[in-house]
């Protein structure tokens, strides 16, 4: 539905990409869903799934603006390009103009979901809490009430700003395509996860953020292929593939995935590794194109006893 030429439900993940997910055998727009706070695994039409009401508008000076005719414009420019990485599994054929625009459309994507919403709502609070009482302006009086709404209209009025200053440390990273030839990726309502088996010694945790030394990108964007952008410091290691007999040929290796703008074949333990990224880096729902890739979650959220929402940064 639309209100004035702009939609009432607002997707953070867009509905072309869920699309490349949905069911097997049926000409109805559907996918299965894992929901983690109701704990319940079914198949759901994709136009209801990862959308808010107005969740793009926010009032400015009084007046009702939005940023979801900007997304849809780059939605529609971006899909082309999705959908031709997917029919030839290479990067290689995008021209510099493609690249360029599926680059600004990761870093949108990975800034404009709920998620990211909660997460900066949880770091405003938690400064809030740990800085008080120290006569810091604007602490001390700081208020929740109407939280929700100024991390909205924070979040859309920054998110091009945000994206700009992100998209070097995207650019500068290593691309290539994972594919699978028998399991299934799953897309999670935060599809761009990162991931590092790079440990902080202080911390004892792997640094997340996009300029962490050793840290990898993942953005699954069908069931087969995974777009993968991983930092150049582990490209020392991926040189011994050099001297494997034919490295370069497609799928064997990721050096020559990289080198080629192509693919690396991964098997069954790959892709359950990345599809636990979408599942714990998810705010609510995990989306695949088959009920079984779900079950092990639906299995994880029921054993729990409290319910796993997306990624909290902590404030040591």
């Amino acid at each position: 539905m639309k209100m004035d030429g702009v939609a009432i439900l607002q997707h953070y993940v867009p509905q072309f990409l869920l699309r490349s997910f949905k069911k097997d055998h049926t000409k109805k727009d559907q996918i299965y869903v894992l929901d983690k706070i109701r704990k319940k695994v079914y198949p759901s039409n994709i136009r209801n799934m990862a959308g808010e009401r107005y969740f793009y508008n926010f009032k400015n000076n009084g007046e009702v603006q939005t940023f979801e005719k900007y997304l849809s414009k780059i939605e529609s420019d971006v899909k082309n390009i999705i959908d031709k990485i997917i029919k030839n599994k290479k990067l290689s054929i995008l021209n510099d103009k493609e690249r360029q625009l599926i680059s600004e459309y990761i870093c949108i994507q990975y800034i404009r979901t709920k998620n990211h919403r909660e997460l900066t709502k949880n770091l405003i609070l938690q400064v809030a809490e740990r800085f008080k009482g120290l006569g810091i302006a604007g602490i001390d009086n700081f208020s929740t009430d109407g939280i929700d709404e100024k991390v909205k209209k924070m979040s859309i009025l920054h998110m091009l700003q945000l994206s700009k200053e992100l998209l070097p440390y995207f650019q500068i990273k290593k691309w290539f395509l994972l594919n699978s030839l028998e399991h299934n990726f799953c897309i999670g309502d935060t599809p761009v996860v990162l991931r590092n088996s790079i440990i902080n010694p202080m911390f004892g945790d792997p640094d997340l953020g996009l300029a962490s030394v050793g840290v990898e990108i993942y953005f699954p964007i069908s069931p087969c292929i995974c777009i993968v952008a991983i930092c150049p410091s582990l490209m020392k290691d991926l040189e011994r593939a050099r001297y494997f007999p034919n490295y370069d040929y497609p799928g064997m290796t990721i050096l020559g995935a990289i080198e080629k703008g192509g693919f690396f074949n991964v098997n069954q333990n790959y892709v359950e590794r990345i599809n636990q990224l979408q599942f714990f880096d998810s705010e609510q729902f995990l989306f695949s194109k088959d009920e079984k890739s779900l079950e092990f979650f639906h299995r994880l959220t029921i054993d729990k006893q409290k319910v796993i929402v997306g990624e909290r940064l902590r404030l040591y």
